[in-house]
């Protein structure tokens, strides 16, 4: 079965856990286990179906008032996914939005400043989300 939802809400959770941003942490975490519960029946065959619950369990974040899990609905995660890419991308080094540019196979000039280089970075990881980029007027 394909678990790259599952995955990538649960290690989005852990990053933003690492980060200290506990709000994001807990909505994504719960989203991954949402997507584990729903798939029970797979969930003793594969490790990966039980993180979500472990991580939640272990930072006693289960017992939560402000989430029922009885209700099926994902939380809604973060809404400003925009400023967080971009919160994300200020913090690079030049080195690493250089890498990750090359990695997309994007250009890479020299001559242009890191501000450049990371609206291009920013750009195609919206257009990778398929996220409308608002422009700066």
């Amino acid at each position: 079965p394909k678990l790259w939802k599952l995955s990538s809400w649960y290690f989005l959770g852990l990053h933003y856990d690492v980060l200290g941003r506990i709000e994001e942490s807990k909505a994504c975490m719960r989203n991954a286990w949402n997507l584990s519960s729903a798939n029970k029946a797979n969930a003793q065959n594969d490790i990966i179906h039980t993180l979500p619950m472990l991580h939640l369990s272990r930072r006693d974040w289960l017992k939560d008032d402000s989430y029922d899990s009885n209700d099926g609905h994902q939380l809604p995660v973060i809404s400003n996914a925009e400023e967080n890419i971009r919160d994300s991308i200020d913090k690079l080094l030049l080195v690493h939005i250089e890498n990750a540019l090359e990695q997309k196979g994007l250009e890479i000039s020299g001559s242009e400043d890191k501000g450049t280089l990371k609206k291009r970075l920013f750009d195609a990881l919206m257009a990778d989300a398929n996220i409308n980029i608002q422009e700066d007027n």
